[in-house]
């Protein structure tokens, strides 16, 4: 079977970076980049209790989805501080229609959220109600 790649040559390989003659020394250097994170463990309890709250989750983006694991698994620590001790994720929005005393029936948006107390390592979901416009 014939191969149909091409060979670098070696001066290319061996090149050195050059900007007008003069040579160049090149760096890269990785700029906000988090430092490497200690690996969770998670139990099969913390598990279930994580897919039990993301369960009919349809806003969490992947960051926020990691910070509920983080908070659920033990990690307290506040991601945002200047907001305050509570801190609170969307975890999904649907159009509802609740039919009223009267019998005429309204259309609620109904949004669940994940709070979570980053000073006592309280956490609950919570779900809202608001007319849909």
């Amino acid at each position: 079977m014939p191969v149909l790649s091409v060979p670098f040559p070696a001066d290319i390989m061996n090149a050195v970076p050059t900007l007008g003659g003069i040579p160049v020394r090149i760096a890269i250097a990785f700029r906000d980049v988090p430092a490497p994170e200690e690996p969770l463990h998670l139990t099969v309890e913390v598990r279930q209790q994580v897919a039990e709250i993301l369960r009919d989750a349809n806003c969490v983006t992947r960051p926020e989805r990691a910070a509920i694991v983080k908070f659920v698994a033990g990690n307290r620590s506040n991601p945002c501080p200047g907001y305050g001790n509570v801190g609170s994720i969307k975890l999904s929005s649907n159009i509802r229609n609740y039919r009223q005393d009267d019998n005429t029936t309204i259309q609620l948006i109904e949004e669940e959220h994940f709070e979570m107390n980053f000073q006592t390592g309280y956490w609950r979901c919570i779900k809202r109600h608001r007319r849909a416009e």
